[in-house]
């Protein structure tokens, strides 16, 4: 039986139109991703609001010299409330956002299994002849699940390091302009040292790979001669009792 390989299609990292098909199981569940998105927000706002408040703390109320201790006690426990009432309402956010996405991801993940099942259910006989019972269940089951950590995780992780590093860079801006736009020009050189980076982690796996491959047939080579010789060494071992016996045995007379 020839089954039908289905498993070598996929020849790109990233496929934008298999994105946005993919992303097409989310507009029925509209309000629910944009929810999400808000609380995203809120998240990285609570994420970087406590070293706003760390930095508030110094300035303020431990630097100066000249304030007396009850101003300064007052001060900082006042921060400390602040900064004690970012956290749970940091857990919170995190918490009602992390539910969303799992109940959008659950209901994507369903109707994707109905649509496969529904599909799974119009084909042929022959199509099931074709492909192994093994390879559709996977479809079903893990790569399904696979999709919904993707709604659930990566889309997510995605959303919130782009949301965080937006919000440092206002605080940044906000804090200190100059300083800011320094430190921005290094954005282009960690760019480029990424690239070069990249470009020689390849170039050293793929001399790596040829290295290896060279002492995979070298070594192949002697397996080989060995293998040669030892087969030789049988076969004389196997045909000298057959010579022996049919040696001729010579009888000397002695006078």
């Amino acid at each position: 039986m020839e089954y039908f390989d289905s498993d070598e299609v996929m020849d790109r990292s990233y496929d934008a139109a298999l994105m946005r098909r993919i992303l097409g199981y989310l507009k029925p569940y509209r309000t629910p991703v944009a929810l999400s998105i808000g609380l995203l927000l809120l998240v990285s706002v609570f994420q970087l609001a406590p070293p706003y408040l760390t930095k508030l703390a110094i300035d303020r109320y431990l630097t100066p010299a000249s304030l007396e201790l009850g101003a300064r006690y007052s001060g900082l426990m006042k921060v400390a409330g602040v900064f004690a009432l970012v956290l749970f309402l940091g857990f919170l956010t995190s918490y009602l956002q992390i539910y969303v996405m799992a109940f959008v991801g659950q209901r994507v993940m369903f109707d994707l299994r109905m649509q496969i099942f529904k599909h799974l259910q119009r084909m042929e006989v022959s199509f099931f002849d074709r492909n192994p019972v093994g390879r559709l269940m996977t479809r079903l089951t893990s790569d399904v699940e696979v999709l919904n950590e993707m709604f659930t995780s990566g889309v997510v992780a995605i959303f919130l390091d782009i949301f965080t590093l937006a919000g440092i860079m206002v605080v940044l801006c906000y804090l200190n302009l100059k300083l800011a736009l320094l430190t921005f020009l290094i954005v282009p050189l960690l760019f480029l040292v990424k690239k070069v980076r990249t470009n020689l982690a390849g170039l050293f796996i793929v001399a790596l790979l040829v290295n290896v491959g060279m002492w995979f047939e070298r070594f192949n080579i002697i397996v080989t001669s060995l293998a040669q010789m030892l087969a030789e060494v049988m076969k004389v071992q196997k045909s000298a009792p057959t010579m022996m016996r049919k040696t001729p045995t010579i009888h000397c007379k002695l006078s």
